[in-house]
């Protein structure tokens, strides 16, 4: 059975889908491949139902009647039943467990992140004509980066693969969920529609060419970042190792260094005690040298490790760009000199509107100031318009001179006397105080 090849129902649409028939070609497992196109609905008719699967999904394969589904279960019937090398999915318990454990976190994880940013982004404006909800594919990129985050700091923080120095089966199903949303899937999508549907669909070719281009030389940097982290990871365990040795080194030696001063103590040849004495304090000194020269290092190297994250943040962020270039410019084909022409003039009409913007915040500055001003102009002039009202008042009751007539107070010859009255009382206070100063002295000198 081990040498028979079963039906494998399969759409390269599907990351499951591309990850199973890369392992069974990699592995030489003989497999009848049967393409089923998920986007004509295939999988959801009656026929589909009785024939290949009892579910409406892919992938899933039919050996000799037996149906099976689901991804993993294939894996793990595959490898029961025709068998393959043991580093794809290991027979220790322990290590197998670390790879059933990315099998059955990826499902709610990174594969489903992946799928969705690929349908609002790309799949379904191309079955559908409408341009894709911006705050939505922002939200589901927030989602997708925020995955990738935790695939990089927690699966491959401390390992070079998936599930430990070993590469397996979900290295696999790995990079087929993180490659969902990139370009060649839409590539092959989009050659086969224009063959389903007669040249209906149509990409701009040149936009598209731009895009892979750009997107490659990103690819490649990102794997040479890739690698050097890995080589440095390498040289970090290197360094821990040598660090080991070094204490256990230093431990040694202290033990050496107690023994030796025991036997100073006991009365032994001095010329031998001397010798030994001075061969381990060179030993310490230079072990001490090394330790110092060692924790340099690593802080360099921890130092160049943050850099190099700092370059791969970087470079995702402009890979997202790039797709949003790619989303929104729709005129890639045209002629590089109206290109820079318009960019020139954006530039300008940037810049004018720049100190446009400028002059405004200070006209905004100077309006606020004249109605500080004008506030302070009107409580003045309420003031002496109340102050002539007065005074108007007490010249026609002078002028009348009725006697009868209720006198008119001035508040202000009131207020000026009392401040000078609160003088005159404050300097009575002052003598007063001078005086009795004066008069205590007085009684002491008498």
């Amino acid at each position: 059975m081990s040498g028979v090849a079963f039906k494998f129902y399969y759409d390269l649409l599907s990351p499951p889908s591309r990850a199973l028939i890369t392992f069974f070609r990699v592995a030489n497992i003989p497999v009848e491949p049967i393409a089923v196109a998920l986007r004509k609905g295939e999988h959801l008719t009656e026929k589909y139902n009785k024939e290949v699967s009892r579910f409406p999904k892919l992938p899933c394969i039919n050996d000799d009647g037996f149906r099976l589904s689901e991804s993993v279960a294939i894996v793990r019937y595959v490898k029961k039943t025709r068998g393959f090398d043991d580093f794809w999915y290991p027979e220790d318990a322990q290590a197998q467990a670390l790879v059933d454990e990315y099998l059955e976190w990826t499902h709610t994880n990174i594969r489903i992140s992946s799928g969705l940013y690929f349908f609002t982004l790309w799949r379904n404006p191309l079955m559908t004509g409408e341009k894709p909800d911006e705050a939505e594919v922002r939200k589901l990129e927030a989602q997708l980066n925020n995955t990738l985050d935790i695939m990089e700091n927690t699966w491959l923080k401390c390992n070079s693969y998936i599930a430990g120095e070993q590469f397996t089966i979900a290295d696999v199903f790995a990079a087929c969920d993180i490659e969902q949303p990139s370009e060649y899937i839409i590539i092959y999508d989009r050659q086969i529609m224009e063959q389903s549907s007669g040249g209906r669909v149509k990409f701009l070719d040149e936009h598209m060419e731009n895009y892979n281009i750009e997107h490659s030389a990103l690819h490649r940097k990102l794997q040479s970042k890739v690698e050097a982290l890995k080589i440095m990871r390498k040289e970090l365990e290197r360094f821990r190792t040598e660090r080991d040795q070094f204490k256990l080194m230093a431990e040694t030696l202290q033990i050496r260094y107690t023994a030796i001063k025991k036997s100073l103590n006991s009365g032994e040849s001095g010329t031998v005690e001397f010798t030994e004495r001075s061969s381990v304090a060179a030993i310490v000194n230079d072990l001490r040298e090394r330790n110092t020269a060692l924790t340099t290092e690593l802080e360099s190297l921890r130092q160049s490790l943050s850099e190099k994250e700092g370059d791969i943040r970087v470079l995702r962020e402009r890979k997202c760009r790039v797709c949003e270039k790619c989303q929104n410019g729709s005129h890639s084909g045209q002629e590089d000199s109206p290109r820079a022409e318009w960019n020139e003039e954006k530039s300008q009409f940037i810049a004018q509107l720049e100190d446009l913007k400028k002059k405004n915040a200070q006209l905004k500055y100077d309006f606020r100031s004249l109605l500080d001003e004008k506030e302070e102009v009107v409580t003045e002039r309420d003031a002496f318009k109340c102050k002539v009202h007065r005074l108007n008042h007490e010249l026609s009751v002078a002028l009348k001179g009725n006697e009868s007539q209720i006198k008119v107070l001035d508040i202000d010859s009131l207020v000026r006397e009392n401040k000078y009255l609160q003088e005159r009382l404050k300097n009575v206070e002052n003598e007063l105080e001078l005086v009795q100063h004066s008069l205590n002295k007085y009684k002491i000198v008498n």
